[in-house]
């Protein structure tokens, strides 16, 4: 079920996010182990709120009250992160919502890997 699910995100996901009205530019990195961190990446970012996922994946996988951070990779790899303490709103993600972080956003990965998601000038 987890394999059709995955599949039907591959194939709706990239159609859904190109009318998305959240996408920032932002610097990412990975927890690779208890103490490192990967090399940063900067990347486009599409941010949605879980209703938003789960209308673009005709799923209920994703949590209603929770934002993700979706990304795009060269290699038609996808990269969702259910973000920490971050509520924009329950049903549309306004970008507005991010001008008021002054803190990297952390999340997980549905593999449990921690990332970092940097959106000012000053990444760490």
């Amino acid at each position: 079920m987890k394999k059709i699910i995955l599949s039907l995100l591959m194939l709706f996901l990239p159609m859904y996010c190109l009318d998305a009205k959240c996408r920032k530019q932002g610097t990412i990195k990975y927890k690779q182990d208890d103490y490192n961190w990967s090399k940063k990446y900067t990347v486009d970012i599409t941010f949605m709120t879980g209703t938003e996922m789960n209308q673009a994946t005709g799923s209920l996988t994703y949590e209603s009250y929770y934002n993700y951070a979706v990304i795009f990779w060269d290699n038609d790899q996808t990269t969702i992160i259910k973000i920490n303490f971050l509520t924009c709103a329950y049903t549309n993600f306004d970008c507005s919502c991010l001008n008021y972080v002054s803190t990297d956003l952390r999340g997980n990965d549905k593999r449990g890997i921690e990332w970092n998601i940097c959106l000012s000038g000053n990444c760490y």
